[in-house]
């Protein structure tokens, strides 16, 4: 947070979340095929915890202001649709 106006400073996050997406870029234009099926699991990964993430911080707003009404814009690299089922199981 950035002094009194509680705004958040998320200018070094960008920078990273921008460079990682330009690796992805370039590393979908691989040789591998089991890099470019990678890529894309990176990515649909990503845009799952940054779809968590904000429904985690949307939730403790809630709980603590339940008046406070939340908008989210939508993210662009973020553009298939994330599932609420997790990724990895955990039964064995």
């Amino acid at each position: 947070m950035l002094g009194f106006r509680n705004i958040e400073d998320n200018t070094y996050n960008d920078i990273r979340e921008k460079s990682l997406m330009q690796w992805l870029d370039d590393m979908e234009k691989h040789e591998d095929v089991a890099v470019r099926g990678g890529v894309k699991l990176a990515k649909e990964y990503f845009c799952y915890l940054k779809e968590e993430n904000k429904r985690l911080k949307a939730e403790s707003r809630h709980s603590s202001k339940p008046s406070t009404t939340i908008t989210e814009t939508p993210d662009k690299n973020c553009v298939m649709t994330v599932s609420t089922l997790p990724l990895f199981s955990t039964s064995v």
